[in-house]
């Protein structure tokens, strides 16, 4: 199954030229802490309704009721649970993480709507937010509504409170939503990595709790697509990413009454090898931690259109 690809990259991107930079120039800077505990915002896991069923192609049935199978296998339960969130009705979820290094944190928060399957690529939602802790590092949020033709408009403004509210002051401007993937973009509502026995380890699974299940996996580093971080070597200041020194978990909480996606946490670990003259400052090492709660699965949307005081 392939797993979702952040958009949260062209953020990591811009925090790490800017470490580079402060390293390069700021002279007694310290060197970025491999563990630091994520101040992330509380989120509860979401209430799965009583009365919600799965959908079809169960394994068990029980006359004209189906019910959720049970999985005794961590990878076919992913399989399971990603082809109702790739191909169901559309989705709510929420984003909170953070980006390390040495001359601050970048916050990151970003709210996801989006209907009918991914492979649509229209009628979606995204408001991601960022906060620096440092002058460096950027502090706005970016808006990008796909109305159902498949065009795109996308602003971004200072003006907000961080996770709760913002003010668009400039119109948007348009694109077809297709045209991302010129620019060497990922679609923010599908996945990337492929999430399998042979691409990755499992941690654990854990199938002792009353309604849900959980697992850890941790990536191959020789499975993580070359262009996993193209937002990250895009940049002047970066060389490459040792291919090595990429170490991916992911820890997956999957309902077990409809097997939808709950929640799932991405903690990565890698090494950015600075450009040119600022070699001599070696690796920085880079520690990103987002987690993405969904509050709806299999759900239409109702998504409005944020930018039609503009005339849009």
């Amino acid at each position: 199954m392939i797993f979702k690809r952040l958009r949260y990259y062209t953020i990591i991107g811009i925090l790490i030229v800017a470490l580079v930079l402060g390293l390069a120039f700021g002279g007694s800077m310290a060197t970025a802490t491999d563990n630091i505990q994520p101040e992330l915002p509380e989120q509860s896991l979401p209430t799965v309704p009583d009365d919600d069923t799965p959908d079809d192609d169960t394994e068990d049935n029980n006359d004209t009721t189906e019910t959720m199978p049970v999985f005794k296998n961590a990878y076919k339960l992913w399989e399971y649970s990603y082809d109702i969130f790739k191909n169901g009705k559309g989705y709510y979820a929420i984003m909170s993480g953070q980006a390390d290094a040495t001359i601050g944190t970048q916050y990151m928060y970003s709210v996801y709507k989006r209907n009918g399957p991914v492979s649509n690529y229209s009628d979606n939602l995204e408001i991601s937010y960022r906060k620096g802790t440092s002058s460096f590092l950027d502090s706005s949020v970016l808006i990008t509504y796909t109305d159902k033709t498949g065009l795109s408009y996308r602003q971004s403004t200072t003006n907000y409170v961080f996770a709760e509210s913002y003010v668009i002051d400039t119109a948007p401007t348009t694109f077809p939503y297709t045209k991302k993937f010129d620019w060497g973009e990922r679609d923010v509502h599908d996945f990337l990595l492929n999430v399998t026995s042979k691409t990755s380890k499992l941690v654990y699974f854990d199938r002792t709790k009353d309604d849900y299940y959980e697992f850890k996996v941790t990536m191959n580093s020789d499975a993580v697509p070359s262009n996993y971080y193209n937002p990250v070597t895009g940049s002047p200041y970066v060389s490459h990413i040792p291919q090595e020194s990429i170490n991916i978990s992911i820890t997956f909480k999957i309902s077990k009454v409809n097997g939808h996606l709950l929640s799932y946490v991405l903690d990565e670990y890698f090494e950015v090898v600075p450009a040119g003259i600022l070699g001599v400052v070696g690796n920085q090492k880079t520690h990103n931690y987002i987690t993405y709660t969904f509050y709806e699965m299999d759900k239409e949307q109702n998504i409005e259109n944020p930018f039609t005081e503009f005339g849009f």
